[in-house]
């Protein structure tokens, strides 16, 4: 009998797993629309639990989504990422039905990944850009992070990564 060679995850299902496995980050969830050669795209549906005061979404949440995207074109370059540094300038409050999180790498190094990320609320179907930021990731060595090697592994069969 011949064994069926496992399929490589793609970059889009390896962003699925760490969401499903990091609290802040599924507490947004996220969809992950595109990651892939340097770019992606995530989608934020906003409701209550992710506003201030005023009913715009949280700062920390539209901070929260370029993290997230980020890291996703950070890594569809490079693999294993962590955060290095991060510099957002909001624009104007974010208004709407959703966030969209865009990022692509403007320059992938041995240690660092500087990535260019744009956040858009989207309010009866029109996108209003609200947030820009300038992210550096920093790739990681496999086996720094041993979580990542356990969502890879058991996403293949259907389980969750243990505590």
């Amino acid at each position: 009998m011949t064994q069926k060679p496992q399929q490589q995850m793609t970059m889009v299902e390896v962003m699925k797993e760490f969401i499903k496995i990091s609290p802040f980050t599924a507490f947004m969830a996220p969809d992950v629309r595109v990651c892939e050669n340097g770019f992606c795209e995530v989608v934020v549906p906003l409701r209550k639990e992710l506003t201030q005061s005023h009913g715009y979404a949280h700062g920390a949440v539209v901070s929260g989504v370029a993290d997230v995207v980020s890291a996703g074109a950070a890594a569809s370059v490079v693999g294993r990422v962590v955060t290095g540094e991060f510099k957002i300038n909001f624009m104007e409050p974010a208004v709407g039905q959703a966030l969209i999180g865009r990022s692509r790498v403007l320059k992938a190094l041995k240690r660092l990944v500087v990535c260019q990320t744009e956040i858009y609320a989207v309010n009866e179907g029109r996108e209003n850009l609200v947030a820009a930021a300038l992210v550096t990731m920093m790739p990681v060595k496999a086996g720094d992070f041993k979580l990542i090697d356990e969502v890879r592994k058991n996403a293949g069969e259907g389980r969750s990564p243990s505590p």
